[in-house]
């Protein structure tokens, strides 16, 4: 929350509300959203001195960690609530099947033929054993102990 003094809160909000109350009224979500779009990115323009010459990187620094904090502050303060009320009122992801499943892990072919074109993608040569030929030693151990999880994945000899 941007922490500032109860007596410099009426002169911005005389100037936020009236704003605010225009955006409402211009109609549906995306005539609302384009202009609150344009309203955001052209104060941000004019306090980055965009128009008077005055640009300074960090004036643009700040005003874009200012905004980024903005948004962190709108989704926990007023759209993260809204997310916890629905989800009390119509359960949680998951909860009308018993809750959320665990994906079924990749198989261990599938795993090999992963790490193969892997592989090939980088000229190197995969047997079908597991086996792996690199240029130099030190790049083969590197790979071998995934080439042994692989192989013993797939039932083949490591």
């Amino acid at each position: 929350m941007p922490y500032i003094d109860q007596g410099a809160r009426p002169g911005i909000d005389g100037l936020v509300d009236p704003l605010a109350d225009a955006l409402n009224a211009a109609g549906g979500n995306d005539a609302m959203v384009g202009k609150l779009n344009y309203t955001v990115s052209r104060l941000a323009w004019r306090l980055c001195g965009h128009g008077s010459g005055e640009r300074r990187y960090a004036r643009m620094n700040a005003v874009g960690g200012a905004l980024f904090m903005a948004l962190q502050e709108f989704y926990r303060r007023i759209a993260a609530p809204y997310e916890d009320e629905k989800i009390a009122q119509a359960g949680d992801v998951g909860e009308s099947r018993g809750g959320c499943a665990a994906p079924e892990p990749p198989s261990a072919e599938w795993l090999w033929r992963l790490h193969a074109a892997y592989m090939l993608r980088r000229g190197w040569t995969v047997t079908d054993a597991g086996g792996l030929q690199v240029d130099g030693p030190t790049q083969q151990e590197a790979f071998k102990p995934l080439c042994d999880v692989l192989s013993r994945l797939a039932g083949s000899p490591g």
